[in-house]
């Protein structure tokens, strides 16, 4: 070991280091301080450079790796992750890092001196590291001519890397041009050096590097070098190959080589590799040298090489020396490569909480960790405390500002990807998070698929809705910005936003042109096709010109048959969403066709078929072919026994829209199974309710299977959790389907009634409950769950979220209620209060809802009416009556021939709705039954203003069809009429 020479620090030049216990101590201060005297000169460090490390070479490497012209070379140290000059304090506490430099940058003859002395500078002396331009180099180089040597060379092309902005390639070039006849004379450690530097400066030259590799080549399988030398040039492969910010991993093709014998040295440095001995002598920081080159190149059949050196690296020796740097590399290894080694995974999470704070790494290293451990999704006791380190440091006012935007995507998707950790609760850092994510002096500077990505980890955490993602899309947007996006990266951003249902039109709009451009979907994978239509489906979005387009694409035959089950799926919801009116149903017909043949069913998983299920309920789908093979892969036992409770009960709500298809025997199975008790108590409250409103279309008859369903929806923790539309859809379709038990209709109406539900309850809920209660053939029990709706309708707050047309519709159900005693003042009390509400708003009432009443509201005893006149105005205004169909018109006929209002109200509405009838040919289809009571209805009001709708009647009562229809008391009644 080199000692420093006395007042002298090593720290500032990192250069020499002590270790003691696995630490590195400064050898002038030990590491407890950071003094001014602990910083050399420049000129002191270069000094001492050239002489210790020119000494240090001779007496450990002997004269293997000298040339013979220059007998001393530049001490070559293994290549670092990345390059940084300036001091940092080590993770290991109040220590310094001070590895040695990549290279000195200096080339002269060995003199063997004490390190702490001048050097003496004879004339073969060449110092690269004082120049302070490139063209200095090249003047240099031109000057030595035909003395220049291949330590020159070397040394040389390791200055020229060091400078910051890098050379031009034109002077690169000619550096090369004048260093080319010098390369076949280089050893194996200047050939490493060389490699280095032309990764570092990302040129790639193909003469030189050609040139280069020739010289390893000819040297064969096994190659005499040191294995960190093979390490440093596997290393700088690596570094040719990098990617930079938002480019996708890509596989190192052997067909497209960035020089033509690159494949060849590869090859021969894997099989040097291979040796018995190779991944013994590699120190740490070789061994995570290899990985990065590894997870860059992505080679194929080298898994055996990456799992020996995870468990060469997994031991405490090295474990407790790996950097900050070295940290970072070996977790993204485990990411880019594939290859996983939980020990050591676990080993490298214990070293992580050891240390005391994590204010000494930089924030894209914390950013790395998180990414890593979010990816690779490692279930690990101190992943949380981990984690909760990394953000309580990273989230520091100063740390955020500090993070590039690249670290902070990361930091943000490895967040994402951190799923339900027991200790560690992630939403707690999401505000400081995103008000960062969205600062109007980063979005310009995100690349495309940041932004992508940024949108896409919202839609995993479910945040974002509103401002953090409103912010980003604008940015996105930009006509430049998303041409230039990858299909990719438009398929996840799509995919972020419906799962946060942020639907911006105008983004959606900009998105839907991008992709109608000729051939860009082409560029689309069958996955990136499905997804984006699953997307724009959840979010309602259903452009036609984009949906046709997305049809045609989804029919093409190498689509057919690149999609998978679950592209299949993705494809039937989104079409399924947007509806027939949207969908063309002849392609969508073909679609699904194909979808639910027997061998795409076979290989579905069940959420794949209700997929399948509701797109062919939602675009009635009549093929009797789609519909039975899908039911009978549906009602397979195998598949019963795995369906989840949300997926039965949306299986069932679909299937009781399919009965008219003649599938009832398949239907039923799957509604005797899926309504057991054992699996009724696994449904949520939500699914119950869309059940009932199942049974109700399907109009479900089986009376023991109907009441354990309501002893299971009635029990008192059931109640509870139900809405009240829940509660208010099981009244509706309970009592559709014949239940009309008040022990168990009775506690939904209850319940709905409650006090605490009142701020929350709708007019809807009030009058859909009502309209089940109205089917009751049973009027006690009809009556006993009416009255908690009519205490409810006392209160005044509820009365007053009635307008005039919903008041029309309760009193279509309020007419079927029949008081106990007809003096009931509380209810026609009641009853007079809702009418007086008919007063306000008129002018807006719905002759839709006007008729609704008027087809029910003949049954109420009421001893007064006087406050319906604005229904009759409504009903008589011109053209509302032409909105009314024959039939219920006719019944409106009757309803209002029954009430007890004056006889002139009578005669101006009953004649006009027969005029009415008269006039759209209406009158001749009724029924002669119904024309007599016409009649009979007008003749009691008897005047002159009834007499030609009397006779219209009669008109069509006296054709021949009609008279044979009529009875003899019928034409009795005929004859006893006087018409006043």
């Amino acid at each position: 070991m080199l000692e420093a020479p006395p007042g002298v620090a090593w720290q500032a030049c990192r250069r020499l280091v002590k270790r003691s216990g696995g630490g590195r101590t400064c050898l002038s201060c030990g590491g407890q301080s950071r003094a001014k005297s602990c910083f050399p000169s420049l000129e002191e460090v270069e000094d001492l450079e050239e002489a210790s490390w020119a000494t240090r070479i001779q007496k450990s490497q002997g004269s293997q790796y000298m040339d013979d012209e220059t007998p001393a070379s530049t001490y070559f140290k293994r290549p670092r992750i990345e390059d940084d000059y300036y001091v940092r304090p080590s993770r290991f506490g109040n220590e310094f890092l001070s590895d040695p430099p990549l290279t000195p940058g200096v080339v002269r003859d060995p003199i063997h001196r004490e390190p702490h002395r001048e050097p003496h500078r004879d004339p073969g002396f060449v110092n690269f590291r004082r120049m302070e331009e490139p063209v200095e180099v090249l003047a240099k180089l031109k000057d030595l001519s035909i003395c220049l040597g291949t330590s020159q060379v070397e040394a040389a092309f390791s200055k020229l890397k060091l400078f910051n902005p890098p050379p031009s390639f034109a002077l690169l070039d000619e550096v090369t041009r004048m260093s080319l006849g010098k390369i076949p004379d280089m050893n194996l450690w200047q050939v490493c050096c060389m490699f280095q530097s032309c990764a570092r400066m990302n040129y790639k030259k193909v003469d030189l590097l050609d040139a280069l590799s020739e010289v390893v080549l000819k040297h064969g399988t096994p190659l005499e070098v040191d294995p960190r030398h093979l390490s440093n040039l596997f290393y700088a492969i690596g570094l040719f190959h990098r990617r930079t910010a938002g480019t996708a991993k890509v596989r190192f093709d052997q067909h497209k080589q960035a020089w033509p014998s690159q494949g060849k040295l590869i090859n021969t440095l894997i099989a040097n590799m291979r040796s018995s001995t190779f991944i013994e002598e590699l120190s740490e920081h070789d061994s995570v040298s290899l990985l990065y080159a590894f997870g860059q190149l992505l080679l194929p059949d080298v898994k055996d090489i990456v799992r020996s050196i995870y468990d060469h690296l997994n031991h405490p020796n090295h474990i407790t020396q790996l950097t900050e740097v070295q940290i970072m590399t070996l977790l993204s290894s485990f990411v880019q490569i594939g290859v996983r080694n939980d020990e050591l995974l676990k080993a490298v999470i214990l070293e992580l909480q050891k240390i005391s704070s994590l204010s000494l790494f930089r924030e894209e290293e914390l950013s790395t960790i998180v990414y890593s451990l979010g990816v690779l999704k490692f279930a690990d006791p101190g992943v949380p405390k981990v984690l909760s380190m990394v953000f309580e440091e990273v989230i520091k006012p100063m740390r955020l500002t500090e993070l590039s935007e690249r670290a902070l995507v990361n930091l943000v998707y490895g967040l994402g990807q951190q799923r339900s950790l027991h200790g560690f609760e992630r939403n707690a850092y999401f505000p400081r998070l995103f008000e960062e994510v969205r600062r109007e002096s980063r979005l310009e500077l995100y690349t495309n698929q940041g932004l992508c990505n940024l949108i896409y980890t919202m839609g995993i955490l479910r945040y974002g809705k509103g401002l953090p993602m409103g912010a980003l899309l604008p940015e996105l947007a930009k006509r430049q910005r998303l041409a230039d996006t990858s299909s990719q990266g438009i398929t996840i951003s799509l995919w972020g936003m419906a799962k946060v249902q942020h639907r911006d039109s105008k983004f959606l709009d900009t998105v839907a042109e991008e992709m109608m451009k000729p051939g860009r979907l082409s560029t689309f994978t069958c996955n990136g096709v499905s997804i984006s239509m699953y997307s724009l489906g959840l979010m309602g979005y259903a452009q036609p010109r984009l949906v046709k387009t997305l049809l045609k694409e989804a029919m093409l035959p190498e689509r057919m048959k690149g999609f998978g089950s679950q592209d299949r799926s993705n494809i039937a919801y989104a079409m399924g969403r947007w509806g027939k009116a949207t969908v063309d149903w002849k392609i969508a017909a073909k679609l699904l066709k194909e979808f639910c043949l027997p061998k795409n069913l076979l290989n579905g998983a069940e959420q794949h078929l209700v997929n399948f299920l509701q797109c062919v309920v939602s675009l009635e789908i009549s093929n009797p072919e789609i519909v039975r093979d899908l039911l009978d892969e549906l009602s397979k036992p195998q598949r019963i026994m795995h369906y989840k409770p949300v997926e039965f009960a949306a299986i069932l709500l679909a299937v009781s829209r399919l009965t008219p298809l003649g599938m009832q025997p398949r239907a039923d199975v799957l509604w005797k199974n899926g309504l057991k008790p054992k699996r009724l108590e696994l449904y949520t409250e939500s699914a119950l309710s869309g059940l009932g409103y199942g049974m109700g279309l399907y109009k479900f008859s089986s009376k023991p299977t109907l009441i354990d369903f309501m002893k299971e929806v009635t029990k008192p923790e059931r109640l509870a959790g139900f809405n009240n539309t829940d509660l208010s859809n099981l009244v509706f379709s309970m009592t559709g389907c014949g239940i009309e038990d008040a022990n168990l209709v009775g506690p939904l109406v209850q319940e709905l009634c409650q006090p605490v539900r009142r701020s929350r309850l709708d007019t809807t809920h009030i009058v859909t409950s009502l309209s089940g209660i109205t089917k009751m053939k049973d009027k006690i029990s009809a009556n006993a769950c009416m009255r908690p709706i009519l205490e409810l309708l006392k209160d005044p707050d509820v009365q007053m979220k009635f307008d005039c047309n919903r008041m029309c519709v309760l009193f279509a159900n309020l007419a079927f209620y029949e008081p106990v005693e007809p003096s009931d003042a509380s209810y026609y009390e009641l009853v007079k209060k809702m009418a007086e509400k008919l007063q306000v708003g008129a002018e807006n009432l719905n002759i839709m809802h006007v008729s609704r009443m008027l087809l029910s509201v003949g049954q109420m005893k009421l001893p007064s009416h006087e406050f319906f006149h604005p229904v009759w105005e409504c009903l008589m205004s011109e053209g509302n009556m032409e909105k009314i169909d024959d039939t219920h018109l006719s019944f409106i006929f009757a309803n209002i021939a029954r009430l007890s209002i004056p006889s002139r109200t009578k005669a101006e509405i009953l004649p006009a709705i027969v005029q009415e009838l008269e006039r759209r040919g209406g009158l001749k289809k009724r029924p002669p039954s119904e024309l007599l009571q016409m009649v009979q209805s007008m003749t009691r009001v008897g005047g002159a203003v009834v007499r030609p709708a009397v006779d219209a009647c009669f008109q069509h009562l006296s054709h021949p069809e009609n008279v044979d229809k009529l009875d003899s008391s019928q034409w009795g009644r005929i004859m006893d009429m006087s018409w006043g």
